[in-house]
């Protein structure tokens, strides 16, 4: 589960994941695929060196909100 920039970072871990060795980002990790990811007002990383890893297949929520509520 990831919040805004961890969001994103949360979907390019879980694509790294299920592509394994087929990636170019991190091509030495050794890891099984996770079963899902949380992405709570996240967005897809907009750098040359990570369009390889979209899209991303893993099953994923997306909590995407318009309203901000601020209490004192």
């Amino acid at each position: 589960m990831g919040f805004s920039q961890g969001a994103a970072m949360a979907a390019v871990v879980a694509s790294i994941l299920e592509k394994g060795g087929s990636q170019d980002v991190l091509p030495t990790i050794q890891h099984p695929p996770v079963k899902f990811f949380i992405s709570v007002s996240g967005f897809r990383m907009r750098f040359d060196k990570y369009d390889s890893l979209y899209p991303i297949r893993t099953p994923s929520m997306h909590v995407i909100g318009t309203l901000v509520i601020v209490l004192f």
